[in-house]
């Protein structure tokens, strides 16, 4: 199957870019200078560099991956580009990191039980996502939950599936989406024993049995809600001292203090709702090609 991926020289050093767009020279660290290029330019292109390291077409622009070298040369040829600077730096849980390089080490009770069954996970992209990948998970087991920027999805799936999807060569890197990116550290530690909590839930997840096993911790005062076809908003209470647990159910998405003012449902949800989801209700479904 034809994925658009021309991939040459994919390195697995930390790709970490330190100009700006426009900018007269091209100063990088390490290895990799990512770029944006006018699909318009695509032939002055191939004239310049000598060794990409990663090619994708897109149409009306191409993704590439480029040596500083190579960064350089197409900067003097005067060709028009927009370089990315972190392009794969992830911010969850208040934390920026790259997945390559391994997930931010959790506080005890909040790092990922490493369980094998159904549970969400993260895969980052190479490059901007493109619709036949998202298909390509599909055909693994995998269920597209949510987009995060950059490239990257959370999935509904089980290690097998989540491991097997991990050698699509359009993959960079993946991880267990961790109780700790569930929770915001602020909210980690209510001051109060019992808590008023909204947890986001994808309806792929199966939020009856979530329900039930949030139920078996202690919640109580429970409503669930839909929120558009893809999710359900549960309202409840739990004991403080649960929170990590909860946050460790499978397929759990978010947890978030409950709004007090009888305003509208929390941060999270509205995000959700605001401008991430497209007409198929799926967030952000991909690149057409």
């Amino acid at each position: 199957m034809n994925t658009g991926l021309d991939y040459l020289r994919f390195k697995t050093a930390a790709l970490v870019v330190l100009l700006a767009v426009g900018a007269s020279t091209v100063v990088a660290t390490d290895e990799v200078v990512a770029v944006r290029i006018p699909e318009r330019r695509a032939g002055a292109v191939e004239t310049v560099l000598s060794s990409p390291i990663l090619h994708v077409d897109y149409g009306s622009f191409g993704w590439w991956l480029l040596n500083p070298a190579d960064a350089a040369a197409l900067n003097a040829a005067g060709i028009d580009h927009q370089i990315v600077e972190e392009p794969y730096i992830l911010t969850l849980g208040e934390e920026r990191f790259d997945l390559l390089s391994g997930e931010p080490v959790q506080p005890p009770g909040w790092n990922s039980p490493g369980r094998q069954g159904p549970d969400l996970h993260l895969i980052q992209g190479v490059a901007p996502i493109r619709s036949s990948w998202l298909g390509d998970l599909r055909a693994r087991g995998l269920d597209p939950v949510q987009y995060i920027h950059p490239f990257t999805y959370v999935l509904w799936g089980s290690r097998h599936e989540i491991e097997a999807a991990a050698a699509l060569p359009w993959v960079r890197s993946h991880a267990d989406f961790a109780p700790g990116f569930r929770v915001l550290p602020r909210w980690r530690q209510p001051d109060q024993p019992l808590v008023d909590v909204e947890i986001l839930i994808p309806t792929v997840a199966d939020p009856p049995t979530l329900i039930t096993a949030l139920v078996s911790l202690g919640a109580t005062r429970v409503h669930a809600a839909p929120l558009e076809a893809r999710w359900t908003v549960v309202s409840l209470t739990l004991p403080a001292e649960t929170l990590a647990s909860a946050a460790a159910v499978p397929g759990v998405y978010s947890i978030q203090p409950a709004p007090v003012d009888g305003g509208a449902r929390g941060e999270m949800s509205n995000q959700v709702c605001a401008d991430n989801i497209d007409q198929s209700n799926m967030a952000y479904p991909g690149y057409q090609g």
